[in-house]
């Protein structure tokens, strides 16, 4: 039976100076397909830092990962020689 598509979001991590000011927050998603593989993941890092010239800017990187379904002769080099 497969699973359906889900998401998930992981925790914000936060990154603090030696002053306890928030200097960046990261957060990261991730989709499933029906098979429970990945397939996206999404990392937000937004700057917090007063200090920064690019202080409430965010930066996003986005990882599509998608999965080959011809089923063909994929496995065949995994296979130990006889």
């Amino acid at each position: 039976m497969r699973a359906s598509p889900c998401e998930q979001m992981v925790g914000v991590q936060p990154v603090r100076s030696e002053n306890s000011d928030l200097i960046t927050t990261t957060s990261t998603s991730f989709s499933y397909d029906n098979y429970g593989n990945a397939s996206s993941i999404t990392k937000t890092v937004t700057d917090n830092d007063p200090g920064s010239p690019y202080n409430g800017q965010t930066w996003t990187t986005t990882t599509t990962n998608t999965t080959d379904a011809s089923g063909g002769e994929q496995a065949s080099s995994l296979r130990e020689p006889r």
